[in-house]
C-alpha cells in the first residue's frame, strides 16, 4: 500500500507553497497524498489572489471537520507534513493531532527569514524595548513562552521529526532551503549578459501577512511609499543605462501603475536575479539568491518604509550581517548611493548556516524527503510486525 502523505498548511494552495510544500515531486514518487488548507480555521478572511485548485485539496471550516478527518484516517497512520508551528492560536488543532498520537513532521521552509546578529548591541536591544512597539514586543515575548511551557509540560506535544536548512534551528535533520533547492536545478544554465536591474517587491503595505499573521497594522502612504521607488529608479535608469524590472512578490495583486510603465514579473525572481547587473533589495528571503548568485546589491529603503517597526528591525539585521550599508533614498543624495558586492565571507557564512549544510548542498530535496519517509514508514511496519507478535 503506498504511504499516506498530508501535508498540513496554514496557508491556502498557491503555486508558491505547492514549491515549497513539493506537492508535485510526492506525487511523482507514488506517494497518497492530500493537502489540508485550515487557513479559514488559523486564519479566518485570508485570501490570496493566486489560489488554485487541486485533486489533492481539502478546505477546512470547522475543527470538527478535521477532527474527523483525523479520525478517519487515524487506521492508516499517514505522515502529516506540517509548515507551521503549534502557537495559542492554533492549539486546538494540535490538541487534535496529539489525542489520535500522529505522526507529524515540521519542515522549516523560511529558516533565513531571522537572522542571528553578535553585533545588536544593548543599547539597540534596549531602545526596542522602550519604543513605541516594545510593550508588544514583550508581550509576544510572554505569550511564546508561556505557551513553549506549556506545550512542553502540559499538552506534551512534539514533531517526531523537525527539519530546517538553519544551523541555529532545533533540527533533528538537515534540509536544504527550497531556494537553494531551485538553485542548484538551474545553476548550470547559461545566461545572457545583464540586461537590467532588479528591484525585489516585497509587497510592503498591502502584504496580507501583516494584517492575518501578525496582526501588524501600519498607518502609511502606500502612494508616497511607490512615488519615492519610481522617482529613484527613474535616477538609476538613467544613470546606469538599464531598466528597472519589479520581481512582483509571490502574494502581490498588482493591478495599476504601482511602479510607472515598469515591467512588473511575478515567479521569475531568480530568472531576474540571474540576468541582472545589479539588486535592489530590502527585508526578504531573496537574500538567498541574491547571495547564491553573487550580486551587487543596493539595501533600500525610504521614509514610509521606515515607519514599520518590523522592516527596521529587520533591515538593521540584514545591514548587521552582510555589513551592507542602509540607504534611505528619500534623505540621501542620489549620487552618494551605491550598489555592494557581498563580502566572499559573509556571503558563504549566509549560505551554510542558512540555505544548506556540507551533508545536503549536492542533495535535492525531494530525496532527502522521500529517504526520510520511507526510514518513518519501514521504522512503522517493523513495530507494528513486533506489536502483533506479542
Amino acid at each position: 500500500m503506498k504511504t499516506k502523505i498530508i501535508i498540513v498548511s496554514q496557508v491556502p494552495l498557491t503555486p508558491q507553497i505547492m514549491r515549497d510544500t513539493y506537492l508535485v515531486e510526492y506525487i511523482d514518487f507514488g506517494y497518497d497524498v492530500s493537502f489540508w488548507d485550515l487557513s479559514r480555521l488559523i486564519h479566518p478572511g485570508l485570501h490570496l489572489c493566486d489560489e488554485i485548485t487541486h485533486p489533492c485539496l481539502t478546505k477546512y471550516n470547522s475543527l470538527d471537520e478535521l477532527r474527523q478527518s483525523i479520525t478517519s484516517y487515524h487506521t492508516i497512520d499517514p505522515i502529516y507534513i506540517f509548515d507551521f508551528d503549534p502557537s495559542w492560536k492554533n492549539n486546538q488543532i494540535f490538541i487534535l493531532f496529539k489525542k489520535w498520537n500522529c505522526t507529524c513532521i515540521r519542515i522549516d521552509m523560511y529558516a533565513n527569514t531571522h537572522l542571528r546578529s553578535s553585533k545588536v548591541s544593548f543599547l539597540r536591544r534596549l531602545q526596542k524595548v522602550i519604543s513605541r512597539n516594545g510593550l508588544k514586543l514583550i508581550k509576544g515575548k510572554i505569550n511564546r513562552l508561556s505557551y513553549t511551557i506549556y506545550i512542553k509540560y502540559h499538552l506534551k506535544f512534539s514533531f517526531n521529526r523537525f527539519l530546517s536548512s538553519s544551523c541555529y534551528s532545533n533540527r533533528t535533520d538537515c534540509i536544504n532551503h527550497p531556494d537553494y533547492d531551485e538553485y542548484i536545478r538551474t545553476r548550470n544554465i547559461k545566461r545572457d549578459a545583464p540586461k537590467h536591474i532588479v528591484f525585489i517587491d516585497t509587497y510592503y503595505g498591502l502584504h496580507p501577512d501583516a494584517k492575518y499573521f501578525y496582526n501588524i497594522k501600519l498607518n502609511i502612504n502606500i502612494d508616497e511609499y511607490h512615488n519615492s521607488l519610481k522617482r529613484f529608479f527613474d535616477y538609476v535608469e538613467h544613470q546606469y543605462g538599464l531598466p528597472v524590472v519589479i520581481a512582483a512578490h509571490p502574494k502581490s495583486n498588482y493591478t495599476k501603475k504601482e511602479y510607472g510603465n515598469r515591467e512588473i514579473i511575478k515567479y521569475k525572481t531568480l530568472e531576474l536575479i540571474k540576468e541582472a547587473k545589479y539588486v535592489i533589495a530590502q527585508v526578504c528571503n531573496t537574500f538567498s539568491w541574491i547571495s547564491l548568485e553573487n550580486k551587487p546589491v543596493l539595501l533600500l529603503s525610504n521614509n514610509e518604509y521606515l515607519k514599520s517597526p518590523n522592516m527596521r528591525n529587520g533591515l538593521n539585521a540584514l545591514s548587521d550581517f552582510f555589513d551592507c550599508k542602509i540607504q534611505n533614498i528619500d534623505n540621501t543624495p542620489y549620487e552618494d548611493i551605491e550598489f555592494k558586492t557581498i563580502r566572499e565571507d559573509k556571503r558563504l557564512q549566509y549560505i551554510y548556516s542558512y540555505l544548506t549544510s556540507p551533508v545536503t548542498e549536492n542533495k535535492r530535496n525531494i530525496d532527502i524527503l522521500n529517504d526520510l519517509i520511507n526510514s518513518i514508514s519501514s521504522n512503522k511496519k517493523q513495530l507494528s510486525k513486533q506489536f502483533n507478535s506479542i
